[in-house]
């Protein structure tokens, strides 16, 4: 169709179509336009909420006829409209309320408040929108998380019943009171780790197989071994007895208790050493120790060292050598006394006093030594190792504790909570000397006559040229217990329990510790080559060499040592066990030359003794030599003999006319020979 000049052709309008119509476009030309274009854009509804519908007209209708409706319900005189109204009244009150209480965010909060269904939505989609973590917060507990979140919390050294435990179960973490958990422990023996009730254990068959090797308890009460093979090897032929006891098996097991065992060792009598009687039986050999005698074949109980049965003849000697060696030597020897010192370990006086505390002292020019027993008297000895300890008559006191002999053989002891006392010139009484009551301890004194005494856990106190009170040298307190001198250089020494050793040199000046070892420190002395001896207690003894160095241990065995003395005659020192009941007095002989002029001990060969007119004889034996070298055996030769009556036969002496037919004859000097007319004679 043409357009042009707003002329539409004839044809055009001739063309039969229905709904069309001749309308203007956007440029004002006229065109032919289908119907539907201009129709309303209507909705048959009344649900619609959205602008440029147009309502349908059979909604329309539909509206009228409630218009209607209502209209002639409101002029009639129906009794609900009253209810109608307030039910209209009631919703705008709720629709109010509703405007009151929904609240359209999430920031103003209120407990009369509620959110929107829009709201709600809101926060669905912001929790599905969640990454792994918003802020640092975790979105879940695992190990890792809850190991840190863990270390921040406090710790608490109670937990009560009522208390919470947090338990991460996967990623969630739980809460259990601590009542309720506890009682998930059981018993072992009946001893409760928390709750009630007691551990139990299930049974194992012999088919269980087992993983580990080791001693168990299988089969009701077997005892054995079950190793990674499943394999059980029993210890016991049977089941435990009612009387707790097990049989060990008998040939079938590698030990065979039974039989075997009872078999070989089922004989014996006491004191005889036992044998095999048999290739599998135990019994009595024919010796037999009595503890003090041993005896071979007797008949009685051994009387000697050793005793050999008398039964028949004995003899005692060395196996017979063979067709290739020498006879070996048997040599009989009688004890020998010795100019040296067996050993470095102090050896018991047996002097088994009770509770000997001195801090022994050996200062006297004699060598005597002192010691104390606490609760009695100070005693003395000789200074040697025999010499026995006697009582000096001191008065009796309950705890003598400190001793000390000046030059000039005065004698001072002192009293633990007492007083001082002195023995004028080593005789006579002890006398009290009035000094302040103190725990008196060691004492020591010089050549110049200065007397020291020391106190526990305080100072040290010095009586000057032997005149006059005890006055305090200002010395730090300390558990001093035993003092010295050395006589050579008037050095003064001073032990502490339980600390070190000090030293003022010279007699003058204050002590200075010399680094030692803490130890429990109780006696020290000089010895006259200035060896400086320490004990300790329950301890070692020290000892300082030549006054120099360190003091080393000399291995003593571990005892209560107390109290320790040089004899400064010859050096050998003594030491007091303390404590009550210790009793005993060790030495160490230092001189190692000893006593001189010491005898050796006697070889005697001693016969049987017989009766009246019996005969008691001693024989020397000896093979006699050949004529000739060769292979065939001496004969046993009897060479002297000594009689009962004393007197002495030489068997078999030789003849020969002079001395010089005796040496000719293979005498040597010194052998004895015969003459024809029967004189003895010696070559020479």
């Amino acid at each position: 169709m043409s357009t042009d000049h707003n002329r539409i052709k004839v044809a055009d309008l001739e063309i039969n179509q229905s709904n069309r119509i001749l309308t203007t476009n956007t440029f004002g030309k006229l065109e032919f336009s289908d119907i539907n274009n201009i129709k309303t854009d209507s909705y048959n509804a009344l649900d619609y909420s959205i602008a440029g519908k147009a309502l349908d007209a059979r909604q329309g209708k539909i509206l009228k006829d409630l218009i209607d409706n209502i209209n002639a319900l409101l002029a009639s005189d129906n009794v609900n409209l009253d209810t109608v109204q307030e039910l209209v009244d009631a919703i705008e009150t709720v629709q109010t309320s509703l405007n009151t209480i929904l609240v359209n965010d999430v920031t103003t909060g209120g407990v009369t408040k509620a959110l929107t269904a829009e709201m709600g939505k809101n926060l669905k989609d912001q929790i599905d929108a969640l990454t792994t973590t918003v802020g640092g917060k975790q979105n879940s507990l695992t190990d890792v998380n809850f190991g840190a979140f863990e270390s921040a919390l406090p710790t608490v050294t109670a937990i009560a019943d009522t208390d919470k435990i947090s338990l991460l179960i996967g990623a969630v973490a739980k809460m259990m009171s601590w009542a309720n958990f506890k009682t998930l422990f059981k018993t072992i023996n009946g001893n409760s780790i928390f709750g009630s009730g007691n551990l139990i254990t299930p049974d194992m068959d012999t088919t269980t197989a087992q993983n580990v090797s080791g001693i168990k308890t299988f089969l009701a009460g077997m005892f054995g071994l079950r190793n990674t093979a499943n394999t059980f090897t029993s210890f016991f032929a049977s089941a435990v007895t009612a009387s707790r006891t097990w049989t060990w098996p008998d040939k079938s097991g590698t030990v065979a208790m039974t039989s075997d065992i009872t078999n070989v060792i089922n004989a014996g009598t006491t004191n005889y050493m036992p044998k095999y009687v048999g290739s599998t039986v135990v019994g009595n050999s024919r010796t037999q120790d009595t503890g003090t005698c041993f005896g071979i074949g007797t008949v009685n109980m051994p009387i000697k060292d050793i005793t050999l049965g008398r039964q028949a003849d004995r003899v005692i000697g060395i196996e017979q050598s063979d067709s290739l060696n020498n006879g070996r030597t048997l040599i009989i020897e009688a004890g020998k006394t010795i100019n040296y010192s067996e050993t470095t370990l102090f050896s018991s006086m047996g002097q088994f006093q009770l509770n000997w505390l001195s801090k022994l002292c050996a200062s006297h020019p004699n060598g005597s030594i002192y010691l104390a027993i606490g609760a009695s008297s100070i005693y003395k000895s000789d200074g040697t190792p025999t010499g026995a300890f006697l009582s000096t008559g001191s008065p009796a006191k309950s705890n003598w504790v400190g001793l000390t002999v000046a030059f000039n053989g005065d004698v001072y002891a002192c009293h633990d909570g007492g007083d001082i006392y002195k023995q004028t010139g080593g005789t006579s009484f002890f006398v009290a000397l009035s000094q302040t009551t103190r725990i008196w301890q060691g004492m020591a004194s010089t050549s110049n006559g200065n007397i020291y005494a020391a106190t526990m856990n305080g100072d040290i106190y010095m009586q000057t040229a032997g005149m006059g009170n005890f006055m305090p040298l200002g010395q730090s307190p300390r558990t001093w217990t035993g003092m010295c001198v050395n006589r050579s250089n008037n050095d003064v020494y001073a032990v502490v329990n339980g600390g070190d050793i000090y030293k003022q040199t010279g007699g003058v000046g204050n002590f200075m510790p010399l680094g030692q070892a803490t130890r429990g420190w109780q006696g020290i002395d000089v010895s006259p080559n200035g060896d400086i001896w320490a004990s300790v207690l329950n301890g070692d003894i020290y000892k300082q060499t030549a006054g120099v160095g360190s003091f080393n241990p000399t291995g003593q065995i571990s005892r209560a040592w107390g109290g320790i003395a040089v004899n400064q005659t010859n050096g050998n020192v003594f030491v007091g066990l303390t404590g009550t009941g210790a009793g005993d007095v060790y030495y160490l002989n230092i001189q190692s030359l000893g006593t001189p002029d010491l005898d050796g001990g006697t070889l005697k060969l001693k016969a049987g003794t017989g009766k009246n007119l019996g005969k008691s004889r001693i024989q020397i034996i000896t093979g006699q030599k050949s004529a000739v070298s060769g292979t065939d055996m001496q004969i046993e030769t009897v060479r002297a003999e000594y009689y009962e009556d004393g007197n002495y036969k030489r068997i078999g002496t030789p003849v020969y006319a002079d001395n010089t037919a005796a040496i000719a004859g293979g005498l040597t000097a010194g052998m004895e020979y015969r003459t024809n007319t029967g004189v003895k004679m010696e070559v020479y």
